[in-house]
């Protein structure tokens, strides 16, 4: 996974994107 100003840079370019990064974020915390 990427992560940092990596991770920033994906969003800002891919908006979408981050509907899946959070998704995937949620899945690992459970």
């Amino acid at each position: 996974a990427l992560k940092g100003l990596t991770t920033e840079k994906i969003l800002a370019e891919n908006p979408t994107w981050k509907e899946d990064y959070y998704r995937d974020v949620k899945q690992r915390e459970d």
